[in-house]
């Protein structure tokens, strides 16, 4: 497989790390993941990201896990692979291995300590000797999570102090700013041209393409639409690369909430059979069956998702958990895929999660259908999200705090879904509240 260079595009999932329910990783789920992501069309692989999990594996977790990507993807598409680490010496090993493995490059992200540019600038002078020149290595910019604010200026730095800083990995929100800055430099000859792919699940990526990104490195539980987009848009058809990016964006908002998206995706990608279990990751692997209803992080909980698991429970703080609680206390979400009209395999509801403090939408239904697409191709992969995964999407709340009023909440107004009319993606109301 060559090496990653400059001009990468397309889209780079971000993969997410199966484990299995008692927290043992899933080795088999990580075949069937690969094969999934493959036919859904992308460009190329990352893991070991932020949203793959990695901090919560051992060393050797982490190669074993790299290893059998690498393995399944047997160099049809490039791998880039997350080796990132406060010290050197760990960062340096496992690169070493992955790269002998056939990864095409890795991706660094910025330990959270640092806070001055040099310091910045400093930590990719060492992390770039310690992997190698010959190594190619993506910047992570992801200030949200990783607490480390990097410049326009300190990525040009960067790039101009290490030939094999080949890419930007470029999550800061909000950030199209930056990508502007930087695609001008390279225009006027201030900066040499690097591979410029975004995250932030895809929640900006119409609007980044536009900006000069050359496609997505991040995860969704519907890569489809990623693939869709970058490739509309190589084809200069931006209409098309807007239209699809707006019939998915409900989807991705939601997927996107703070502490809460890693648990739905993996949730959704359990449904579709992409994993076998819908398990989050933990630092305590002695507890991986304990909830709590006050943690704020879904590496301490187990998301529901798999058929052998009880119901989704959510939590107000940002948590997806299993629980058992007495079915009379809860207060119900409806069903999903058995309210609306039309057959069951080509349309259906989905409750969209809007509502942060409480992680459920209490008033929003949008009916997603091929019918969105009706003067055009069908949108990728839209009739069966409205029929596999309204269920899924379909969370039911255990008795935590907060939720005895979720069915009490007034009826907001229907709202449009970007730029689509009502009459291309009708938007019912509750027909429990209708007038």
């Amino acid at each position: 497989m060559p090496l990653l260079d400059a001009s990468a595009r397309g889209v780079y999932i971000i993969a997410v790390t199966p484990f299995h329910d008692d927290g043992r990783i899933d080795f088999d789920s990580i075949d069937r993941l690969t094969d999934f992501y493959l036919e859904h069309g992308v460009t190329g692989f990352t893991v070991l990201g932020q949203l793959g999990e990695a901090p919560k594996l051992t060393s050797a977790e982490s190669a074993a896990v790299a290893e059998r990507f690498l393995k399944r993807i047997d160099g049809r598409v490039p791998t880039i692979v997350g080796v990132s680490s406060p010290g050197f010496a760990a960062m340096g090993e496992l690169t070493a291995r992955v790269m002998d493995g056939g990864a095409a490059g890795v991706m660094i992200a910025p330990p959270a300590h640092l806070r001055t540019d040099d310091q910045i600038v400093g930590y990719y002078a060492g992390a770039a000797a310690t992997i190698g020149a010959n190594v190619p290595f993506v910047i992570q910019d992801y200030p949200l999570t990783l607490t480390v604010v990097m410049t326009p200026q300190v990525i040009r730095r960067i790039v101009e102090a290490n030939a094999n800083c080949v890419m930007l990995k470029h999550e800061d929100w909000p950030g199209l700013a930056k990508i502007s800055t930087l695609r001008a430099w390279e225009t006027a000859g201030e900066m040499r041209r690097i591979s410029i792919l975004t995250g932030n699940g895809g929640i900006f990526l119409a609007e980044e393409m536009r900006r000069g990104a050359d496609g997505a490195m991040t995860g969704f539980a519907f890569p489809e639409m990623m693939v869709g987009v970058v490739a509309a848009h190589g084809r200069g058809d931006l209409e098309r690369a807007q239209d699809i990016f707006d019939a998915y964006l409900p989807f991705a908002r939601y997927e996107q909430q703070p502490g809460l998206g890693l648990a739905i995706r993996k949730h959704v990608l359990a449904r579709r059979g992409a994993i076998g279990s819908a398990t989050c990751g933990r630092r305590d692997r002695s507890s991986v069956r304990r909830t709590s209803p006050t943690s704020t992080s879904c590496s301490r909980v187990r998301s529901g998702g798999s058929r052998r698991s009880a119901e989704p429970a959510v939590g107000i703080r940002g948590e997806i958990g299993v629980g058992r609680a007495d079915a009379r206390s809860r207060p119900r979400i409806p069903d999903a895929g058995r309210t609306g009209s039309g057959p069951a395999a080509t349309s259906g509801w989905i409750w969209i999660g809007i509502d942060q403090n409480h992680c459920i939408c209490r008033d929003l239904y949008i009916r997603l259908s091929s019918a969105a697409a009706s003067d055009g191709p069908p949108i990728p992969g839209l009739s069966r999200m409205s029929a596999i995964e309204t269920d899924a999407m379909t969370l039911r709340a255990t008795r935590v705090a907060d939720f005895s009023a979720v069915n009490a909440a007034p009826r907001s107004a229907a709202r449009r879904c970007g730029r689509h009319s009502p009459e291309r993606i009708p938007v019912p109301v509750d027909p429990r509240r209708a007038p």
